[in-house]
């Protein structure tokens, strides 16, 4: 049972929402274990930096937590630049720069099918469908043909932008609600993207002054032998791994005085 009060509310994608373990292991229901606080998983499989943001700013009308907290791998600002991403539910909510100023598109999401371009062979795509060899071959080597998925709609290439962005403007936000907000910066092993794009937008987040606690860089110290061991087969934490996270955010947020200060301020 966990103490009464305001909440943390967490956003992001499949790591927030803790794929591949169960529900009481994944970070967000460890860190509420840790810190004996109602801790709201709010993160969405294949979410986007801009999904997550506006998911985080229903959140803040809903709920009015005293601390909101949005972690992303790099995947996710790839994300922001797209208006169709077949991982998710295809169509999506995006952000784009109109004469100098962020501007929301897409909304109302549509409802359509997306395109598809992978017409040709379709008759043996479904030929092979029931073989295990086809299915491992050619997931391998052709795994858009061989899925069916829709085409990634990429609308821009202002991903780390829009990305530090918004987490400026929901830093803005969450302020405005007397809470406080932190980025968390979260490495993969390879299998769900790379790690490419933290660095920079680590760099620019805490340049325009935004909270950010980086365990990407933490995380990808260690021998890749042992890196891998922390991982789910399909790329997501373990349940240790989940821990550990936990463990460095309730750290970072007792540290810096953000439990106490968020509560005193409601």
């Amino acid at each position: 049972m966990t103490a009464d009060g305001p909440q943390t509310s967490t956003v992001g994608d499949s790591f927030t929402f803790g794929d591949e373990v169960e529900d009481e292991e994944s970070w967000p229901a460890q860190l509420e274990k840790i810190l004996n606080k109602r801790v709201l998983n709010a993160g969405v499989g294949a979410y986007g930096v801009d999904q997550a943001f506006l998911r985080a700013e229903v959140l803040l009308d809903k709920y009015d937590p005293d601390v909101v907290i949005l972690s992303l791998i790099s995947d996710d600002i790839n994300r922001t630049e797209y208006s169709n991403y077949p991982y998710g539910r295809g169509w999506k909510p995006y952000f784009e720069y109109e004469n100098g100023a962020l501007v929301l598109k897409n909304v109302p999401v549509p409802e359509s099918l997306a395109p598809r371009r992978h017409r040709r062979f379709q008759s043996v795509r479904h030929a092979l469908g029931y073989s295990a060899l086809a299915d491992a071959v050619f997931d391998r080597l052709a795994p858009r043909w061989w899925r069916d998925l829709p085409l990634v709609e990429k609308v821009h290439h202002d991903g780390d932008r829009v990305s530090v962005d918004l987490l400026v403007r929901l830093d803005g936000l969450a302020r405005s609600r007397r809470s406080r907000f932190v980025a968390v910066a979260l490495a993969t092993n390879g299998l769900v993207g790379n790690n490419a794009r933290l660095p920079n937008l680590v760099k620019g987040a805490r340049e325009k002054h935004v909270e950010v606690l980086d365990l990407s860089t933490e995380l990808l110290e260690g021998q890749e032998s042992a890196l891998q061991k922390r991982f789910r087969p399909a790329g997501h934490y373990a349940p240790a791994l989940n821990r550990w996270v936990a463990e460095r955010i309730a750290a970072f947020l007792q540290g810096r005085g953000a439990l106490s200060e968020a509560a005193g301020l409601h």
